[in-house]
């Protein structure tokens, strides 16, 4: 369970029933996904995006544009991550590795700038689609 003072945040209310919404999805969750989950009357849509936004700036959120162009957001469960997004489907496939450590340490001794953080998103077709594409010719 996260701790939103670990994070520099103040625990509000409204704040922990959006992170309790998003620890318990299976998958990402748009700002109205999670809108419609909230049973608080005193909560808006703007809310839940001023705390999206916040909650991504402090890392304890990943967000990635669907294949739709809408933004999604994710719990980030310990290392980053590196997502592969079929363009026809949707699947999701993650990668279990990130391949570009050793790009952020080329950068590092070349230019002295250190990579924090990064989030990629690959776009492109899983193998179904493919398969599927190939049969539909």
């Amino acid at each position: 369970m996260i701790n939103l003072k670990d994070f520099g945040l103040k625990s509000t209310k409204s704040r922990q029933h959006i992170l309790d919404i998003l620890e318990k999805s299976e998958k990402p969750l748009t700002a109205e996904d999670i809108y419609k989950l909230v049973i608080n009357d005193d909560l808006n849509l703007s809310t839940v995006y001023r705390t999206l936004t916040s909650f991504v700036e402090q890392s304890i959120l990943y967000k990635e544009i669907d294949k739709d162009g809408k933004a999604v957001y994710m719990i980030i469960r310990g290392e980053h991550k590196h997502v592969l997004i079929c363009t026809k489907c949707g699947k999701h496939i993650y990668l279990s590795k990130c391949p570009y450590k050793e790009a952020n340490e080329d950068i590092f001794k070349k230019t002295g700038f250190l990579v924090e953080n990064h989030n990629i998103e690959l776009y492109g077709l899983c193998d179904k689609c493919q398969k599927k594409g190939i049969l539909e010719i």
